[in-house]
Formats: C-alpha cells, sequence, structure tokens
C-alpha cells in the first residue's frame, strides 16, 4: 500500500483531501511497479511495516529534486546528477535550489534519500526510474530536444532492463512511444507524467495542487 500504514491510509481517505492525490500516487507506483514489473522482490517493507520501493531520480533540477524529496518520504530514493556540487548538497542535507519547503523538508523530515553521480549505483536495481532532466524548446523548428532524455534512456537500459521508466520531463507527443519501441523490447516500460511545477514552489505545488 504505497509505504502507508492502514491508519495513515485511512486517515488520507477520510480526513486529509488536501494529501490524498499524493497518497493516491504512492499506491499507483507501488500498485504500477508489482503488476508490470516483474522484479517485485526489489519490493521491501521498513521497519514500520510500510512497503518501500528503490526508486531512482534523473536530474536535481527544482522538478526532479521536488519529486525525489516527496517520494523519499516513503521509499528509498536515489538522486543522479552530473554536478558534483550537487550532489554534495543534497547529501549534506542542503538544498541545491531555492525552495523554502524543500529547505523545510530537508531539515525537519526524516528523508531516505541520497544523491550519486554513479549511474551504475542509481539504476541497477531501481523499480522505477523517473527522468527530470531539462530540454530545450527550438521555436523555429517548433521541436524539443530530447537528447538528454535519450541519453538516459539508454544509459538505463544498459544497467537495467526490467525497470519502470517514468518521464517527467517536456517531450513532443509520440515521444514515449517512440521510447517504448525502441528500448521496450529490452524490457524496460514506459509511462509519461507530465508537471505542471513553479520555480521556487515546486514542492508546495505537488503538496498543494490547485
Amino acid at each position: 500500500s504505497a509505504g502507508l500504514s492502514l491508519t495513515e491510509q485511512r486517515s488520507c481517505w477520510a480526513g486529509n483531501p488536501k494529501h490524498l492525490w499524493r497518497k493516491v500516487w504512492f499506491i499507483a507506483l507501488t500498485i504500477t511497479g508489482r503488476l508490470l514489473n516483474p522484479r517485485t522482490q526489489a519490493v521491501s517493507q521498513d521497519n514500520k511495516g510500510r512497503w518501500m520501493m528503490k526508486i531512482t531520480v534523473v536530474g536535481a533540477g527544482y522538478v526532479g529534486f521536488a519529486h525525489a524529496v516527496l517520494l523519499a518520504q516513503n521509499h528509498e530514493v536515489c538522486l543522479l546528477d552530473i554536478m558534483a556540487d550537487k550532489v554534495k548538497m543534497i547529501n549534506d542535507r542542503k538544498s541545491p535550489i531555492a525552495d523554502r519547503e524543500l529547505e523545510q523538508y530537508l531539515e525537519e523530515k526524516e528523508l531516505n534519500l541520497c544523491a550519486t553521480t554513479d549511474p551504475n549505483a542509481a539504476f541497477s536495481d531501481a523499480e522505477f526510474v523517473v527522468i527530470a532532466t531539462p530540454i530545450d524548446y527550438n521555436s523555429i523548428t517548433g521541436t524539443f530536444d530530447t537528447a538528454s532524455i535519450e541519453s538516459v534512456i539508454d544509459t538505463v537500459v544498459k544497467h537495467n532492463t526490467s525497470t519502470v521508466i517514468v518521464i517527467k520531463s517536456t517531450v513532443s507527443i509520440g515521444f514515449t512511444r517512440r521510447m517504448s519501441e525502441k528500448a521496450g523490447q529490452r524490457g524496460c516500460i514506459f509511462l509519461f507524467s507530465p508537471e505542471f511545477l513553479r520555480e521556487n514552489n515546486a514542492l508546495y505545488d505537488n503538496l498543494y495542487p490547485s
């Protein structure tokens, strides 16, 4: 039940509607992982009897970092980034971006979160890989430069061919299907989950969606 005790689930449904969508997403992640991913043995329980999954988030920008912190409350999360200084800050429990809620959660919450620059450590046993790398939009051609996403996908399948890849970055219509047809043959499952977050308020918008 996605990192939630029975009491927490009842509280979620009955008396905490503002956080309902977040709980539902955790539940959906667990159900999806168990149904679609054959490596269900990687789903474990913590010392409170809550189900946990190993999730890797790629990209420590405001989208990736906010989702990593959110998920790390109930799951084992590894954040992969190419910038060593960002990785060090996160492992030192300091936010690499200006966001009041993120800074507060790093200081006050018990988070199962680590950061690394090593793709093998990040991908090898991840149940989910959430891609939140930056993309550029070419206003002349009307297309997105998805090179960074495609590079991440190529690296993922080299280390793990039985994970669920969730694309959070903005992409063109049909991109996820093309990637699924290309890399899905090797065992990976692809999902697209668009984000609508404000910079400097990324975690707040996750916690209190409009």
